[in-house]
């Protein structure tokens, strides 16, 4: 009989969180994501920029209420 091979145990949040991270395509600048991206807020939502190069890694817009 072949033995199966053990799952590892889950892992916890804060070790996943620290696995996350964010890559700038323009420059390759990479941090987690609770590093050193600067964010902006404007009016069509917010907006994580990359450090080194102002490049816009993400843009997240917010949307008004509904009329």
């Amino acid at each position: 009989m072949s033995e199966r091979p053990r799952a590892d145990p889950p892992e916890d949040d804060t070790q996943e969180s620290e696995k996350m991270a964010l890559f700038c395509q323009e420059c390759g600048h990479e941090s987690p994501m609770t590093g050193d991206w600067l964010v902006r807020e404007g009016t069509d939502g917010y907006h994580v920029v990359c450090p080194d190069c102002g490049t816009v890694v993400v843009a997240q817009p917010v949307f008004g209420a509904l009329a």
